[in-house]
């Protein structure tokens, strides 16, 4: 046996499994790697799969597309659907990539959406951005949204012009809730991503509705929670409600009701996404919870804006005029803006209040139109303009609020 080859045969061994190792690192750990990309040639009709990384598109043309797509090593787990038409063989690039900086669209700030008074901030993790050699072809797009389900409803797609400037707001695209995938369909080339609609903590009105309600209950203002407990049981058992196989006294007593009854008690009017907050509940438990409370006569949803909010079932002891209303609108800033404007400068129309608050006239439409509906301005009109004036519920409205202010100060 020739033994001086044994350590040969070793270096080889061990050379080719450091050779092995090194491919596969690199192939699960490709750092190096900015982005991924790969073109393929759909037939009408017949759908493909772009798999790169951990980002799958679903893709489908009605006419013979080539299609290049580049996306970026850093996303995670992200699913599309593209849905292609045309009239004539297309040809369309696509990148997706994690943030499109120069478009001001960054990982968890704030976006500049136009048309609308809500705010929204991008946290979706994928920007897309494509663009057609014809003009006249449109891309459906989905993305999967199941990782953003406790907010589902509050996603929608926007979209910005290839060549707009880079300080133009973006616009938002009416979208379609298919499950968990959100679509939306835009023209040939655009910029498009997900974006999440919320309402930011107003911290300062937020700490003086507190303090309000806290005196107004040290005040003896606001039956105490014993109180009310006790008289939601008698009203349940006098008139024979029998909704759930619980007992009225295991639907009170539930640590999480008992929670939730606490917050509608001491904020009334608090909505579902501040209650979630604040409990860190998903809404589909919330929503279990609630309407249990509701069955039994202990809360009651009404809808203020396009938010449901939540108050006390029974009514409550104050002496100041319509307290109720008063608190539903210290939670509408620009309708709140409104009616003191009105009051301290005298009957506007529509563009002047526009202008004094620096909001759209869309913006104050909306809230005009509401406030009207609750009975708290009128429309006079005189020399062709429409003028708004403040009723006498309005008027007295005002004053509660500021007589809330005054307690909350002293």
């Amino acid at each position: 046996m020739n033994h001086h080859h044994v350590p040969q045969k070793k270096a080889c061994v061990a050379f080719f499994s450091v050779l092995f190792a090194a491919g596969l690192f690199s192939i699960i750990f490709p750092s190096n790697v900015a982005a991924w990309s790969s073109t393929i040639v759909l037939a009408p009709g017949i759908p493909q799969d772009i798999a790169l990384n951990s980002v799958t598109i679903h893709a489908r043309a009605n006419v013979t597309t080539t299609i290049s797509v580049t996306i970026d090593n850093n996303i995670r787990n992200k699913e599309f659907f593209v849905n292609i038409t045309g009239t004539s063989p297309l040809i369309i690039s696509v990148l997706v990539d994690r943030e499109f900086s120069d478009r001001r669209l960054q990982q968890g700030q704030d976006i500049a959406v136009q048309g609308t008074q809500f705010r929204y901030r991008y946290s979706y993790g994928a920007a897309v951005r494509f663009q057609s050699n014809d003009s006249t072809s449109t891309v459906q797009l989905g993305g999967s949204i199941t990782a953003f389900s406790q907010v589902k409803n509050q996603l929608t797609w926007i979209a910005k012009s290839l060549t707009e400037p880079a300080e133009d707001p973006w616009s938002l695209v009416n979208s379609t809730l298919s499950g968990d995938v959100l679509y939306a369909t835009f023209g040939s080339s655009a910029y498009a991503t997900i974006a999440e609609q919320y309402i930011p903590v107003d911290w300062t009105w937020t700490i003086i509705t507190v303090a309000a309600i806290v005196i107004i209950v040290v005040s003896g203002l606001v039956i105490s929670k014993v109180d009310y407990v006790r008289h939601a049981a008698m009203k349940v058992k006098s008139e024979g409600v029998r909704i759930h196989r619980m007992s009225f006294e295991k639907a009170v007593n539930h640590p999480v009701r008992t929670r939730i009854l606490d917050l509608i008690l001491n904020q009334p009017g608090i909505h579902l996404n501040e209650l979630m907050r604040q409990l860190g509940l998903d809404s589909g438990a919330l929503t279990w919870h609630l309407q249990i409370l509701i069955d039994f006569q202990l809360v009651k949803m009404e809808k203020v804006g396009q938010y449901n909010s939540y108050f006390p079932r029974l009514p409550i002891k104050n002496t100041l005029p319509f307290y109720l209303d008063a608190t539903k609108l210290m939670k509408n800033e620009t309708g709140l803006q409104l009616l003191r404007t009105i009051n301290e400068e005298g009957p506007k129309y529509q563009a002047e209040l526009a202008t004094i608050l620096s909001v759209e006239k869309k913006t104050i439409r909306y809230h005009v139109k509401k406030l009207v509906d609750d009975g708290l301005i009128e429309i006079d009109e005189k020399d062709g303009k429409k003028y708004h004036v403040l009723t006498t519920k309005g008027t007295e409205l005002l004053k509660t609020i500021d007589e809330l202010s005054k307690q909350t100060v002293e």
